[in-house]
């Protein structure tokens, strides 16, 4: 390969990614490297460039589609009730504490 073919794949971004391409595929870089020199840059920018703008535009893929599932819907689960009271009972005096415990167990009687 000619030293202004490899500068320029070095001095890429892509660079490496073409050089790969060639290890995998010898015979292209035989015939690149019989080229003349200036026939041998040009391909060489071409590539770099089909490679450059592959990557800015990358293959649209379908997505899978999921097979549907004859499985019942998921159960509810049990709905708990949230604190009325933003002040802890541990914090109220003894007469709003006792009131409310009362209140409780007569829900809890039920």
């Amino acid at each position: 390969m000619p030293a202004a073919v490899g500068q320029l794949l070095l001095s890429h971004p892509f660079g490496a990614d073409l050089m790969v391409t060639l290890a995998r595929d010898p015979e292209t870089a035989a015939k690149l490297a019989e080229l003349p020199l200036a026939e041998a840059i040009r391909q060489t920018q071409e590539a770099l460039t089909i490679l450059q703008w592959q990557a800015g535009k990358p293959v649209q893929t379908q997505p899978m589609q999921r097979a549907r599932s004859n499985a019942p819907p998921p159960i509810k689960p049990v709905g708990g009730s949230a604190t009325k009271s933003s002040v802890e009972l541990g914090d109220l005096d003894y007469q709003e504490y006792r009131r409310i415990r009362d209140q409780q167990a007569k829900r809890f009687r039920r």
